[in-house]
This record gives structure tokens, C-alpha cells and sequence, in this order.
């Protein structure tokens, strides 16, 4: 005697509950009927539910439901619910129908489905995944990411960007994405090869080493020194000047020079 449909308007994953009302007017307790539900969609048949009534007090009325919650993807359009009644012979006692819309949606994270970073010793690989869980097709956008300008000549993509601009002291790397249909997702993946980081500062290390080393290595300075012009029988003085440039003490330090053969030591002479 009745159908109802809470709404006429549902989006995928919501449920459609259908009511029925089963009246018997007469007097006794009812035969058995069939009720079937068909839920369609152009002529396509989405989900079926069959029951069997039977034993219906007279004059009394009874409600039967029926429940089918819509799939993530589910197809937007018009819907049809029909419900019929049939006796024992497969005669068609009563039948009633109502039409219920799904709504196109198309879902589209603001940033992105998923990010994953992996992290090594030469690069740090970063990949992206978008995602339509709706049940049309999505429209164009674009997928961007922002990284500092220091990381220009270290960023790498697999699929290059559509576009790229500087803002302040980031770039803006942008994909083109023409459409995803329902279900569909794209990755987008790129890294930052650190091998250039690495040979740089494995160069500015070595520097700074062998700068540490020259300024604070202990050191050696000799001097030959004369009064007038040098000839035979001629004294000349060779001073050697140790320092000690090192942040630390020093000790039992030998200096050992070599005179050449054409001159001769003095026995006696000044120093440490």
C-alpha cells in the first residue's frame, strides 16, 4: 500500500533505505505472496531483493525494508526502485516504483592522497599519489610542490613539471594533470641527489684540514746572513728559527741541518 525513500538524492557510500507497507484487507490470515525489490539503472539491474510474505493477519498491515548502500565508484544518474507483489500463481498483485538520483562527485585531496620521503646517504627521494575517489571523471589541475632555492640544482623529477616559477626564496614546480576517471590515481615522483653536497663538502673539509695543519704545524725558518761580501776565511751566520704554531706544548725537539764541505764549523759559537 505505500513506498517510501527517505531522499531522492543520494552520493556514493550512502545508503538508500526503501520502506513498504503489506496491507491485507480481508478478514483471515493472508496466502503466501513474493515480494521482489529491484533497484536499476537504465534497464541494468543493480541489486535484487526477494522475500516471501505470507500469514498476514486480516485488517492488519505490516512494513518490510530493504537496504543497499552505493559504491564508491557508483555510476551518477537516475535510479529506479520498483517493488512488486506476486500470489502463488506469479500473478502480479500490486506493484509500485519511485526514481532516486545519484550525484556526481568527483573527490580530489586539496594536496595530495599519499607523500612518502625515502631518505638515503646520495638522495632523498619524494613521491607523490593523487587520487580520485569519486565517480566522474575530474577536470584538469595541477599538482605542486615547493622547494627552497638552494635545492634547485639537487632537485631531479622523473616526469619533468609543466611549469615552474620562483616565489620569495622557493620554487614552485607544478604538474599538469588532464583527467583522472573514478578509481584512477598518479604518482608523481622526484629526488635531491646529494652526491654534489657530499663532493662539496668533502672538498671544503680537505681545506680546511690542510689550512688547520700549515697555520698550526710547528715550523722551521733558516737563515744565512753576512757581513760584506762573502769570500775565503769569510764568517757567515745561519740561524735556525723553530716556532711552535701548534695549540699545545712541544717537547725533545731535535733540528738537524747539514753544512756543505767547503766550510768549516766554528768550535764555539752562541746558541740554545
Amino acid at each position: 500500500s505505500d513506498l517510501k525513500i527517505e531522499k531522492s538524492s543520494f552520493k556514493p557510500e550512502e545508503t538508500l533505505n526503501v520502506e513498504m507497507t503489506l496491507g491485507n484487507a480481508g478478514s483471515s490470515f493472508s496466502d503466501e505472496y513474493s515480494l521482489t525489490t529491484t533497484l536499476s539503472k537504465s534497464s541494468e539491474i543493480v541489486k535484487v531483493f526477494d522475500r516471501t510474505v505470507s500469514n498476514l493477519p486480516g485488517r492488519s498491515s505490516t512494513k518490510i525494508s530493504e537496504s543497499y548502500t552505493f559504491g564508491k565508484y557508483a555510476e551518477p544518474g537516475v535510479y529506479s526502485v520498483s517493488v512488486v507483489l506476486k500470489n502463488s500463481q506469479n500473478s502480479v498483485v500490486s506493484s509500485k516504483s519511485s526514481n532516486i538520483r545519484v550525484e556526481e562527485v568527483y573527490k580530489l585531496p586539496t594536496e595530495y592522497t599519499e607523500k612518502k620521503q625515502n631518505i638515503g646517504i646520495l638522495s632523498v627521494g619524494v613521491e607523490i599519489r593523487v587520487k580520485n575517489d569519486g565517480n566522474v571523471p575530474t577536470p584538469e589541475f595541477f599538482v605542486t610542490e615547493s622547494v627552497p632555492i638552494l635545492a634547485k640544482d639537487l632537485f631531479y623529477p622523473d616526469v619533468e613539471p609543466t611549469s615552474q616559477e620562483r616565489k620569495d626564496d622557493r620554487i614552485v614546480y607544478s604538474w599538469s594533470i588532464p583527467q583522472l576517471v573514478p578509481g584512477q590515481e598518479i604518482t608523481i615522483k622526484y629526488k635531491f641527489r646529494l652526491f654534489n653536497v657530499w663532493a662539496g663538502l668533502l672538498a671544503i673539509a680537505a681545506v680546511v684540514y690542510y689550512a688547520f695543519r700549515f697555520v698550526f704545524t710547528p715550523s722551521i725558518v733558516k737563515v744565512v746572513s753576512s757581513k760584506g761580501p762573502l769570500n775565503k776565511g769569510k764568517e757567515m751566520i745561519v740561524t735556525l728559527e723553530v716556532k711552535n704554531r701548534s695549540l699545545g706544548e712541544i717537547k725533545d725537539i731535535v733540528v738537524d741541518d747539514v753544512a756543505p764541505q767547503l766550510t768549516q764549523i766554528v768550535e764555539k759559537f752562541d746558541t740554545v
